[in-house]
């Protein structure tokens, strides 16, 4: 788990400070180690101010060479995982001398890739998952990433080819960005490093703005909050392609190596009976389980007491058990929220650490400083982050204190399988499109006991989700109160239409998945983590479990009112039943109201003050009755988050 950086220049060269800069801008993401690599007719190591001390005693300071005609520079920042030793260290070149890559995350079964290797002939000098990365990509070419099980996002340059190979995990939880302009191309794990480079104009995308602020969608496509930055697609291999020379550059390709399949349940779960659905998709998400305890380091997980992250600890600590460890190794995380036990989940918490005997850590919420811990969020996620999140950014700053690198969480669990109570909107409209108002009836009736709404709470859902008219107009009307003319006009209304209103429940699911919920929450989860120099293993989104989970009829995922019915079927008996049936979802418990009403008003008044995001806010709004901060709209218009990025960014109207 690292910060990856290139830096391409065919025509004028590498600029060897700009690529520290962007490394170092980095830094969080891997405190554990420093490198580089110069590239023209063979790639040249460098170390820089962060390098393990044995290593930089044997290579050049980056800071003491010139670019010497480089046309590539590739800088890595590493937190140390698998084979923490020197021997991991990156950027990594193949023995051949071909290949060298700047590898950002984790390639899970990385072990039977390499007994696989060896057996065609390759030699290992290294325990780590890179080096099975470029021998994979030496035995099968850009179709090597189909054969990883893991998160990732790399840069590998062959020489053999002139070509850079990019790529990203399937479901995108390893970030990739990248600026071209002409001759040269900027990539990075973060925005803030290509924003290193002088010369990229910080100037907002303001469709993207108004997609964010007024639908609250995010990584739905290739574009960024910086209108000149792109991200590779989840899924996709970015190939750059040179000359042979290396004077220009002849081609930029993208294209997806994987896709989830199209949105109908797969004929092999088409007959088959709820024990078998059970079953097929607790066994994939143990064996992804299994597959991410993987690792040298000391281990844990976040434990709401949940659904989700109760079955990832249990099945984590049932792996512990059988691999000969004491479960007691994993400490488990549980956020505790004094004095408001609306919200306050350590009872079922507690539930799980005396089922399961893992190591049981309460750390108190952090009401203190809301306003500069708010900038740091904004800083590190590099978005419109909502407030609410604040209090997981605050938990990973104490796992990190704890000497925890890895941290397991229950991410992804709602996507897969149809955990939101909005999914029953869509669920019942399905049915009764299908004539089957009976069942529909009976479904209605059932969800009203085992979900957290009411009938009439459940109606409304109905209504709002499944009728583009009313939604429409919910939204229009809050923009037309909060926002400009300006941002209101920018909204890419028919790209929004096409994202938010599927035909059905399938085409709903898949969406979720690929477009307008799993990646932000993923790219929420990697930013947050890693500020705090912490990996996040998200056991939900191995893919195989995603597959199996996406092509599973949607009655074996909502059965008997209950959201999540399978995986709630296959950890009866593991867990608690107090935990396996368990409803009245909290999802991200924060109390934003006390937060907010914390927020100093003069701080309020200084963002007020010259506002670079005014163009797209109704200042008068903002500003309140009597010129006193509303300081409750100004968070929850998304002001305060626009103002703060476009400030610590120092970006500006297009």
């Amino acid at each position: 788990m690292c910060g990856i950086a290139g830096y391409l220049d065919v025509k004028n060269g590498v600029d060897i400070p700009t690529l520290i800069n962007m490394n170092n801008a980095a830094r969080h993401r891997g405190p554990d180690d420093e490198g580089y690599a110069l590239i023209d007719s063979c790639a040249q190591a460098a170390a820089g101010a962060d390098t393990l001390p044995t290593l930089k005693a044997q290579l050049p300071d980056i800071r003491n060479l010139c670019a010497r005609g480089a046309f590539l520079g590739l800088g890595h920042r590493r937190l140390s995982i698998i084979d923490i030793t020197q021997t991991g260290h990156q950027p990594m070149r193949a023995e051949s001398g071909r290949v060298c890559v700047a590898y950002n995350g984790e390639i899970y079964n990385y072990i039977e890739l390499r007994e696989e290797l060896q057996a065609k002939g390759y030699t290992f000098f290294t325990a780590s998952d890179t080096e099975v990365l470029l021998n994979a990509y030496l035995a099968w070419g850009e179709s090597c990433v189909a054969r990883f099980n893991g998160m990732w996002a790399f840069i590998l340059w062959d020489a053999k080819e002139n070509k850079l190979f990019c790529s990203r995990d399937r479901l995108g939880k390893k970030p990739l960005h990248y600026y071209r302009n002409q001759d040269k191309l900027l990539l990075s794990s973060e925005l803030k490093q290509i924003l290193a480079d002088t010369s990229v104009p910080r100037v907002m995308n303001e469709p993207y703005l108004a997609a964010m602020l007024v639908y609250g969608l995010q990584n739905y496509d290739e574009n960024t909050l910086v209108r000149d930055i792109k991200s590779v697609c989840a899924g996709h291999n970015f190939i750059v392609r040179l000359n042979g020379a290396h004077t220009a550059i002849q081609s930029v390709n993208e294209y997806a190596y994987w896709q989830l399949a199209a949105a109908h349940p797969n004929a092999a779960y088409a007959k088959k009976d709820e024990a078998a659905y059970a079953a097929a998709a607790g066994n994939a998400l143990s064996d992804a389980v299994r597959l991410r305890l993987r690792g040298d380091v000391p281990m844990g997980a976040l434990l709401s007491g949940g659904l989700d992250s109760s079955s990832v600890v249990t099945i984590a600590c049932d792996a512990l058990r059988r691999q000969g460890k004491s479960p007691a190794t994993l400490a488990a995380f549980t956020t505790a929220f004094l004095n408001r036990p609306a919200i306050d989940e350590r009872k079922y918490a507690h539930m799980v650490v005396e089922n399961t005997g893992c190591a049981e850590n309460w750390v108190p919420a952090d009401d203190t400083l809301i306003w500069k811990k708010y900038e740091e969020l904004i800083y590190h996620t590099e978005t419109l982050a909502p407030l609410a999140i604040l209090g997981a950014f605050n938990m990973l700053s104490r796992v990190s204190a704890h000497g925890i690198k890895v941290l397991l969480n229950g991410q992804g669990g709602d996507e897969t399988l149809l955990g939101y109570e909005r999914y029953y909107a869509c669920f019942f409209h399905d049915l009764i499109k299908k004539g089957k108002w009976l069942r529909a009836f009976h479904a209605f009736r059932d969800a009203s006991r085992h979900a957290g709404l009411t009938m009439g709470g459940l109606a409304k859902y109905y209504v709002y989700f499944n009728m583009p008219l009313v939604r429409d107009g919910v939204r229009r009307r809050r923009a037309k109160a909060l926002y400009t003319p300006r941002i209101r006009g920018a909204l890419p209304y028919a790209k929004m239409r096409a994202l938010l209103y599927p035909k059905n429940i399938h085409e709903l699911q898949r969406r979720e998945i690929t477009q307008t919920q799993l990646p932000r929450l993923l790219y929420w989860d990697d930013r947050m983590a890693m500020a705090h120099g912490v990996e996040s293993r998200v056991p939900f989104t191995d893919y195989r479990f995603v597959e199996i989970a996406a092509d599973m009829p949607p009655a074996a995922k909502i059965a008997g009112g209950y959201t999540k019915y399978i995986l709630r079927r296959y950890m009866q008996g593991r867990m608690p039943d107090e935990i396996v049936w368990r409803i009245g979802k909290l999802g991200y418990p924060a109390p934003t109201d006390d937060w907010i009403a914390a927020i100093d008003p003069a701080y309020c008044r200084d963002l007020l003050n010259e506002a670079r995001s005014a163009p797209y806010f109704d200042m008068r709004a903002m500003r309140g009755a009597n010129d006193t901060p509303d300081a409750k709209r100004m968070v929850e218009s998304g002001f305060m988050a626009a103002e703060l990025f476009m400030r610590l960014f120092d970006m500006r109207p297009a």
